[in-house]
């Protein structure tokens, strides 16, 4: 069974660079709160909150998606431009005398071309006044976008950064999606507004009527349309005699006969409601229409209906709808409406006395797309995956992205567990197929967690927690799977977390703590170095073990400030002991790949030692074989560079992973420490021979070896026969303080050599 993602490139085989991956974190980041601010505006349009506000809400929006320093709402009107809102921290701009100049030729530059302009005020640049905007403001880079209006632009929107940047295309297309809805609700604004001026001058000049009007008896058929028909309608011959419900959309037929109905009851009874109606070109129109019981007034004896056009409105309205409640990306329901409707399933479910599954489905290993072949072909990947997963569900069942990689399922009406597994295997049964995108196969795979209403929770928040505790299971038997909820998983979860949180905490409560423990050397029967070891004294809870918070550091990416710590930490310390008179050995860090993967990682371990006064020689940095294979290229190229640094490197735990002699040959590394598992059976003579023939391999690369584990007599001299190069373990020191280190050199004996 193929699991994880594989990308095959087409042809000979390529190495594929991993690059930018803090630049793909920072995109994410980016793109995380550009989704946000879209739904803010979103909501707050459908919530038909003031214009003014609306267009000061916008530019706070962007200020905070992008982090700009100022961003402005410019109307124009016959090339006469205003400020409607501008916010930001530069304080220039509000107390700049002429208010226009450092908008007027970018803005009608602008208007002129109808795309948006980007400047930097770096480069020369005829569209914007570089010397105001530089001098006086303090401003680098910005850039002009055009808000829509009805037959031309309403204004732009500026924004202005004290940086010197470019504007991701991700950045563009946020920012003309901002403009576009501002657009939508200022022509929303002023479509109402224009109605009702129409409906004051009609009111003074036909009693009753608003853009059309039509009367109906009981049974509804007209009785008088007139001139409005046609105007609203189309219709140019007159319909009197016949039914309106003729005209009237099939949905809606019902809801007109019971307003009738309701019209009947009682004498002078006044209705309004919504309706499409079938306009002379074909087409369905949607119709604002108000009734009014007038059938007892001698003068007019029928149903008195005022009707407009609003489909213009509607479709505006839709729009907002669709910015605020779906995926831009994929055009599947958003976090919000993914929520409302798990809500309502959850009602119709105790109603019903029926069950309900919530379902979270994560890919396995998506950022090895964006980081390999960046994110538009991630995008194009998560459009096809979500198109598969849709068409496996039922009319009936949603599918959500949540963001990034992550979907959420619900299916109602589940009598039983089985059949909600049953649907999930599908779902990643769906992926199995590879899928084809710029001539690159990719292999996709996922996993999913299930929870179960009313069996593992009975509202939103504990069915979600319990699906995704299942779906953090299905990642750590091996991925590719489907996992049910256990109440044993909501315990891990729930203390997963809790250490995660406290975790977050431990730095800046120096819960963290180094202890360091001897690496000796064989030949001159010394102490070669130390290695520094993170312990983590957990308030209430004692020491923990780093078996029980390195991975979940790693994981969360803690490990980066942690691993700063660290060494930092561990340099201060061997400075304490140089200072000391304690100078014969070095110190060695363990370093996690998230930590080589920092573009800025060799500065900082330059500037360490160049902190502390260290030679390059005096630190030794420890990577596991499995993580110097992660992103293989990318971690030769950062070795190549430290060693060229001078700085020693080492592989950790060596024969646990997937090392081989290709890998061992390729990568700059100067001392190898053999596994402890190696020494448990090294009695028998085929395992023994294995750890000679690693001690071998070792040399016959110009290694330093060093066994670790060494716990007895027995341990020592087995290993000593081999020739290994160094030992560690216990039988010669324990981790200890670094307080504790020149008390215990000034004891320490090397034993006496084998025989």
């Amino acid at each position: 069974m193929v699991t994880g993602l594989q990308i095959v490139a087409p042809g000979p085989s390529v190495t594929i660079r991993p690059e930018g991956f803090p630049a793909a974190q920072e995109e994410i980041a980016r793109r995380t709160r550009q989704q946000a601010a879209l739904a803010e505006l979103g909501q707050a349009a459908l919530a038909r909150i003031d214009v003014a506000l609306l267009v000061g809400q916008t530019c706070a929006v962007v200020e905070w998606a992008l982090g700009a320093s100022y961003v402005s709402i410019v109307q124009a009107e016959e090339n006469e431009l205003s400020l409607r809102y501008g916010v930001g921290t530069n304080p220039t701009f509000s107390a700049c005398n002429d208010a226009a100049m450092e908008h007027r030729p970018l803005l009608l530059c602008t208007l002129t071309l109808g795309d948006p302009v980007v400047f930097r005020t770096m480069v020369a640049d005829a569209r914007v006044n570089r010397d105001h905007l530089r001098d006086v403001h303090g401003i680098e880079a910005g850039i002009c976008i055009p808000v829509a209006g009805r037959e031309r632009p309403f204004g732009l929107l500026t924004v202005y950064d004290d940086r010197d940047r470019t504007f991701a295309p991700d950045e563009i297309d946020f920012l003309k999606a901002v403009a576009d809805l501002a657009g939508a609700v200022i022509l929303n604004a002023e479509s109402e507004q224009a109605r009702r001026q129409a409906e004051e001058r009609f009111r003074a000049l036909v009693e009753n009527a608003a853009e059309g009007i039509a009367l109906v008896d009981g049974q509804g058929q007209l009785l008088y349309t007139g001139p409005s028909t046609e105007r609203v309608l189309g219709y140019h011959e007159s319909l009197e005699g016949q039914s309106l419900l003729g005209i009237v959309h099939p949905e809606d037929l019902e809801m007109v006969r019971r307003t009738l109905r309701t019209l009947l009851g009682a004498d002078g009874t006044e209705l309004s409601c919504e309706l499409r109606l079938l306009h002379a070109c074909g087409e369905w129109r949607w119709i604002e229409a108000t009734y009014k019981n007038l059938i007892s007034n001698p003068c007019v004896r029928a149903i008195v209906i005022n009707y407009r056009d609003v489909t213009e409105r509607k479709l505006a309205e839709e729009t907002l709808q669709h910015l605020a409640y779906r995926d831009t990306l994929t055009d599947l329901p958003n976090r919000f409406l993914f929520h409302d409707r798990l809500e309502h399933a959850i009602e119709q479910a105790r109603r019903r006395n029926t069950g309900v599954a919530v379902m979270y489905v994560d890919l396995d290993r998506f950022k090895v797309v964006n980081d390999t072949l960046g994110h538009t072909i991630g995008d194009r990947l998560l459009q096809v995956v979500s198109r598969r997963l849709r068409d496996v569900l039922r009319a009936d069942d949603t599918i959500a992205r949540l963001g990034g990689d992550e979907f959420a399922v619900i299916i109602p009406e589940v009598a039983r567990a089985e059949d909600a597994g049953s649907v999930g295997r599908k779902l990643i049964g769906a992926l199995r197929e590879p899928i084809m995108l710029d001539g690159h196969e990719l292999h996709v795979t996922a996993s999913a967690g299930i929870s179960l209403f009313p069996s593992d929770g009975t509202d939103v928040e504990t069915l979600l927690k319990h699906a995704d505790a299942a779906l953090y299971r299905s990642k750590d038997v091996g991925r590719n799977t489907v996992q049910l909820f256990a109440s044993t998983m909501n315990r891990r979860y729930t203390e997963r977390l809790e250490l995660e949180m406290a975790l977050h905490l431990a730095l800046d409560r120096k819960e963290l703590a180094l202890v360091y423990q001897p690496l000796c050397d064989r030949e001159n029967r010394t102490v070669r170095g130390f290695e520094a070891l993170v312990r983590w004294n957990r308030p209430g809870h004692g020491w923990v073990s780093p078996a029980e918070f390195i991975g979940v550091a790693e994981e969360s990416r803690l490990i980066l400030p942690m691993g700063d710590w660290i060494l930092k930490t561990a340099c201060a310390q061997l400075r304490e002991w140089r200072d000391a008179g304690l100078d014969d050995f070095h110190i060695a860090v363990n370093l996690s790949p998230h930590q080589l993967s920092q573009p800025h990682f060799i500065h900082f371990v330059h500037d360490t030692l160049v902190q502390y006064g260290l030679q390059p020689a005096d630190l030794e940095l420890e990577i596991t074989e499995s993580a110097a294979l992660q992103n293989l290229e990318w971690t030769l190229s950062v070795l190549d560079q430290l060693r060229a640094l001078g700085v020693r490197l080492a592989v950790d735990d060596f024969g646990t992973g997937q090392s081989s002699l290709v890998y061992l040959k390729r990568l700059p590394f100067t001392t190898l420490k053999i596994d402890r598992e190696f020494l448990r059976d090294v009695q028998e003579a085929s395992d023994a021979a294995i750890f000679a023939s690693i001690v071998q391999l070792g040399h016959s690369l110009g290694l330093y070896v060093i066994a670790e584990g060494i716990e007895t007599e027995e341990d020592r001299r087995l290993v000593e026969e081999q020739q290994c190069d160094g030992m560690q373990g216990y039988y010669f020191g324990r981790p200890m303080a670094g307080a504790d280190v020149a008390a215990w050199l000034r004891q320490f004996r090397y034993p006496a050599a084998v025989a």
